[in-house]
């Protein structure tokens, strides 16, 4: 997955903006002018064993709001079925807006579908 910042860098997308991101002003301005450019490449296999790492299913999806699909063990019901979970593409997105890390990201999700088990 390849995300290119500058094609966002004048929409206001993230919480945190470039301008509190790139320290050095130099690369600030280099950024703006469309001089520097940035590229945030994500490996899926990586998030994938993310989410394993933390007892989940991942699956990307192609949808206009979503984009991963979470499957988890639902210990509430009778037996473990699979429950699913989404993520929109706003809330992933911020990984390629605010320079989050994937750790966080898939942290973050994960804490939220704990939360509805």
């Amino acid at each position: 997955m390849l995300a290119v910042a500058n094609a966002s860098k004048w929409q206001n997308l993230a919480y945190y903006p470039f301008t509190l991101s790139i320290y050095n002003l130099d690369a600030l301005w280099e950024f703006y002018l469309g001089n520097m450019v940035i590229a945030i490449v994500v490996d899926t296999k990586i998030l994938e064993e993310r989410f394993n790492s933390l007892a989940l299913s991942a699956e990307l999806i192609d949808e206009e709001d979503w984009i991963i699909k979470i499957d988890y063990p639902s210990w509430q019901m009778a037996g473990p079925e699979a429950t699913e979970c989404r993520v929109s593409r706003k809330f992933f997105n911020r990984l390629f807006a605010e320079f989050l890390s994937l750790e966080w990201v898939c942290h973050q999700i994960a804490c939220v579908v704990r939360s509805e088990e």
